[in-house]
């Protein structure tokens, strides 16, 4: 039998950790125990490692996605994920936890901002399904005025 590789190891546990402790929103919780703490310290050791050995390719304002998700890379080494399996939002801590992610389609970062953009509409899916069918938003007039307001907020962050 082969000899185990570090890397195999570091995959091992981190998949490990993300079936018996990640939630959906992908954040961890461990025992509160002497046994928890030791598995905390371990998650959080790999996480360092997987810092300082890898250089992503992920670009601050780009979409990224995966199987699970959409995911927009935001500053200070955090991003916002779109939940394809519940529809929600979370924000994540550690944009270098997005192991297997490719950039986004046209059609995943459209379907990111439309969701984003019924959420802070704080009407539900449903409402604004039914308000495009009645005819009383157009669609693409609607995706047309979020990506202006999008370059808008933009600027105004560049001039700050």
């Amino acid at each position: 039998m082969a000899e185990k590789t570090l890397e195999w190891y570091q995959k091992e546990l981190r998949d490990r950790f993300q079936h018996f402790f990640m939630f959906l929103d992908g954040s961890y919780n461990f025992p509160n125990s002497l046994e928890g703490d030791l598995l905390k310290m371990t998650h959080n050791m790999l996480r360092l490692m997987e810092k300082e050995n890898s250089n992503p390719p992920f670009v601050v304002g780009e979409y990224y996605a995966d199987e699970y998700g959409v995911y927009k890379i935001l500053e200070n080494g955090e991003c916002m994920s779109y939940s394809l399996v519940s529809g929600e939002f979370n924000k994540c801590l550690q944009w270098y936890t997005l192991n297997g992610t490719i950039p986004a389609t046209n059609e995943q970062v459209k379907m990111f901002k439309v969701a984003k953009a019924i959420e802070n509409s704080g009407l539900t899916p449903e409402q604004h399904k039914q308000m495009i069918l009645d005819g009383k938003i157009n669609l693409g007039v609607w995706s047309a005025l979020q990506t202006k307001v999008e370059k808008l907020e933009e600027g105004k962050n560049q001039s700050e």
